[in-house]
């Protein structure tokens, strides 16, 4: 059986007729939608959900509009202006909520769905390497200098030692990995979390004025918790791992 819906159709709407949700959760970088629209002009259009007569998507782009518009700006290719000198928007009208719950739901997906996939570290330096402006891109050259370093620095880490799947790490390898006088610990993170810990750490590198992660949280460590002195503890029988212990690695959820 097939289901009739309302067909997804564009529409110049004047600006000031646009409604922003106000329950919408989603921060924006104006400065950075604003030279993006500037320079592109309007590619990504706003949605608006027909039952609610909000926006469903595109509150940043919206934002920005009127931001132009109202310090003076030409408005930007995609804009119309009508005979009385008001900016018409292409919107994307014929969607509509069933409830509240599920306009809510669309709000949230719109935004969490893009964040979910995160980026191809080195797709995105080929690309970001051959650009000869970062106008409205979102990444600057220093983005990209600190990208390269990064992939450069996990290239150069040694590969890990692959065993056999019957395997089990012997005295001896335990030995080769204490010799170096060096302890590995592996922080969990989700995949939707790893940009937001990316970023973070950048920050704090930056901060100490330092060049790698072990480094940066090493000096926040010891500025943080300076005091505290080290001590052996007994593990728990149930966290007891004979490979971990061999290897001389140590795990743990962030």
């Amino acid at each position: 059986m097939t289901v009739e819906t309302a067909p997804r159709r564009t529409e110049y709407i004047p600006l000031d007729h646009l409604k922003a949700d106000p329950a919408n959760p989603k921060a924006h970088n104006v400065d950075v939608i604003d030279a993006s629209i500037g320079r592109f002009g309007i590619i990504d259009q706003i949605v608006r959900d027909d039952r609610t007569g909000y926006i469903i998507s595109g509150h940043g782009r919206d934002e920005t509009l009127r931001r132009m518009r109202d310090r003076g700006d030409n408005p930007p290719e995609g804009v119309r202006v009508d005979a009385g000198g008001h900016w018409l928007v292409p919107v994307i009208v014929g969607w509509s909520s069933r409830t509240d719950a599920e306009a809510r739901a669309a709000l949230i997906a719109l935004n969490r769905t893009t964040e979910l996939g995160g980026w191809v570290d080195e797709s995105l330096l080929d690309l970001l390497d051959n650009l000869d402006d970062f106008t409205g891109v979102g990444f600057t050259e220093d983005d990209t200098d600190d990208l390269r370093a990064r992939l450069e620095e996990l290239s150069a880490e040694p590969a890990p030692k692959v065993t056999k799947k019957d395997d089990v790490p012997t005295q001896r390898d335990s030995d080769d990995y204490a010799a170096e006088g060096r302890r590995l610990v592996i922080i969990d993170y989700s995949v939707s979390e790893y940009p937001l810990v990316q970023a973070r750490l950048k920050a704090l590198r930056v901060d100490y004025g330092v060049n790698n992660n072990a480094e940066a949280l090493s000096a926040l460590l010891s500025e943080r918790y300076g005091d505290v002195t080290a001590a052996v503890a007994e593990p728990d029988a149930d966290d007891f791992d004979p490979i971990s212990e061999a290897l001389g690695v140590e795990t743990f959820d962030a």
